[in-house]
């Protein structure tokens, strides 16, 4: 693991401008996509929705394809051919991206909605009216007036609430933590990799992945809680801003790296089963 932490490193400083820009631009652009489309009626936000789907399924195709390019070709000679690669993978894996969003959606909302099921039963109605919520966002002082009005029962089930929305978050990310490596590296069926990933992920390397899961786990909370205690300065919250961009970057890198390396090439083949 720790090899490939230190390979992880290696390849995401390699290529970090290359990997970071698109993730840059797309994460602004996309911000102010949703920005100027957040006003519009609501025939106009189904299809404001469903273009950023588009938009996104695009640029996952294209990113991760570069990211596994970066994780196959470790020592590429000529850095911007990386650029080239992002249309390249588009066209390629656009279809089976889209496929990957819609399963996604699906299988993790019908995941939340059993949770929900579930908490409605075992938990109850936490009490808050949607008004209620709605007018808590509108500033930092109505939502110290709601929280002071819940009574200790209600305050005990939305922490049980959080818990239980924080486990199925959990669930979901380590489940579905190979789906989109199994796309690129094994098949383009997005029905079909669902089932790869799983099959890998609960291999003979289960522990390991666990292992990979903490990593990422901890790491993420880590920066989280740095970026939140950071949050009041506008350089320190630029600074953060630059890590997490870094993070991300890394991250794919890692998942990648770790797959290839166990689950695609062995020893000097390429194992292209499924």
């Amino acid at each position: 693991m720790l090899k490939i932490i230190r390979e992880s490193f290696g390849i995401t400083n390699k290529y970090i401008v290359y990997l970071a820009t698109p993730l840059v631009l797309f994460s602004f652009l996309s911000s102010l996509y949703l920005v100027f489309s957040s006003n519009s009626g609501k025939i106009g936000l189904i299809f404001a929705v469903i273009l950023f789907l588009l938009m996104l399924a695009a640029f996952t195709a294209g990113w991760l394809y570069m990211v596994s390019n970066c994780v196959k070709n470790k020592d590429l000679e000529d850095k911007l051919s990386l650029i080239v690669e992002f249309p390249s993978g588009v066209g390629e894996f656009f279809l089976p991206a889209l496929g990957i969003l819609f399963n996604l959606l699906l299988i993790c909302g019908l995941i939340y909605f059993g949770a929900h099921v579930f908490g409605m039963h075992y938990i109850g109605d936490i009490g808050i009216t949607a008004e209620a919520l709605k007018n808590a966002q509108t500033s930092p002082e109505a939502a110290k007036q709601l929280f002071e009005s819940l009574s200790p029962e209600q305050i005990v089930r939305i922490g049980k609430w959080s818990l239980l929305s924080f486990v199925v978050g959990l669930f979901c990310s380590f489940m579905f933590m190979f789906y989109s490596p199994a796309v690129i590296y094994k098949t383009k069926n997005p029905f079909k990799a669902i089932f790869v990933a799983l099959k890998d992920l609960f291999s003979h390397r289960f522990f390991k992945n666990v292992l990979l899961f903490i990593i990422l786990f901890t790491s993420y909370t880590v920066l989280a809680i740095i970026g939140g205690l950071l949050n009041f300065n506008l350089f320190l919250q630029f600074v953060v801003n630059l890590v997490s961009f870094y993070y991300a970057v890394f991250v794919a890198v890692f998942i990648y790296n770790y797959y290839y390396s166990n689950f695609v090439k062995i020893g000097s083949n390429i194992d292209v089963n499924v």
